[in-house]
């Protein structure tokens, strides 16, 4: 039986903060539910010569070249969410792949626990993870003629022998590009300790 209870988050995800020093004037808008009329201190280049964009492309496309985003995403979300009948508050939107992989490390692991990929999958994975602090665990790939594929039944027996917090499956696995069906993940996602996260 593993170790880990729910809730499955790290203890440093119960408390409160800490409180994000830049949240963004989108963000900062909302929260106080009116427009800021200046952004002095903003660190955007607002005295940007944009003259000749603002007159083909107008104010809009224009403040999108000297101003931060909304760090929310508020707009691509309700987009997402409206699209996909999902919550809003269930949508997260980042800068892609790597960084989404960083924080679901962050946000399901701390320094020491064991986490499962297969050997030579997206690299990316175990840089962060090991970065973390964390165990890597690597079964190899299943191979057979004009087959390689991530071994989802090692998986599932790494994930117990090693009390792993986390299973990572890329599909379509990177580099092989063998895709599993879907029937296939979730046939994993129930083979694996209850407290074990996986991340596709």
């Amino acid at each position: 039986m593993s170790s880990h209870t729910t809730p499955r988050y790290p203890a440093h995800l119960t408390g409160e903060g800490p409180v994000n020093p830049f949240p963004g004037i989108k963000v900062l808008e909302r929260k106080l539910g009116r427009e800021l009329p200046h952004r002095l201190g903003s660190n955007e280049g607002l005295d940007m010569p944009h003259r000749a964009l603002r007159e083909h492309f107008g104010d809009a496309v224009t403040q999108h070249v000297y101003c931060y985003g909304d760090a929310e995403a508020l707009g691509v979300r309700q987009r997402l969410s409206a699209q996909q009948n999902i919550p809003l508050e269930h949508l997260l939107v980042d800068a892609g792949a790597d960084s989404l992989i960083a924080l679901a490390l962050r946000t399901t692991c701390t320094a020491g626990d064991a986490v499962v990929s297969t050997a030579g999958t997206y690299p990316t994975f175990g840089y962060f993870a090991q970065g973390q602090g964390c165990r890597l665990v690597e079964p190899s790939y299943h191979e057979a003629p004009g087959v390689l594929a991530p071994d989802l039944e090692a998986l599932a027996a790494a994930a117990h022998q090693e009390d792993a917090r986390l299973v990572y499956l890329a599909n379509p696995d990177n580099p092989s590009g063998h895709l599993h069906s879907d029937s296939a993940i979730l046939k994993l996602r129930e083979a694996l300790p209850e407290a074990c996260w996986l991340l596709l």
